[in-house]
């Protein structure tokens, strides 16, 4: 392999960990989001049950079941894809 072959794979290599990571940062962002709603959601369903006789219980754990399985698919996606770039067996957008 020429010199001048490894040093453009090296950039290639280099912008795909580069595009992974900035991935990487957008996902964890996110990933906080999920939390903050899910911690309100939580407390939500917790008051409802103190002050409200759990009228809304059955359609805030729903909700909270939905985010939750959704955000885990989301993220085994994520995940893959983002190993798949790493090994150079999925294009970097």
């Amino acid at each position: 392999m020429t010199t001048e072959l490894k040093a453009v794979n090296n950039v290639s290599v280099l912008r795909t960990a580069a595009h992974v990571a900035d991935d990487a940062l957008e996902f964890l962002r996110s990933g906080r989001d999920i939390i903050v709603w899910m911690t309100a959601l939580n407390s939500a369903i917790r008051l409802d049950i103190e002050h409200g006789r759990g009228l809304n219980v059955e359609a805030l754990t729903s909700l909270a079941q939905y985010i939750g399985e959704d955000w885990g698919n989301h993220l085994e996606n994520e995940i893959g894809r983002m190993q798949e770039q790493l090994e150079g067996k999925h294009p970097t957008l």
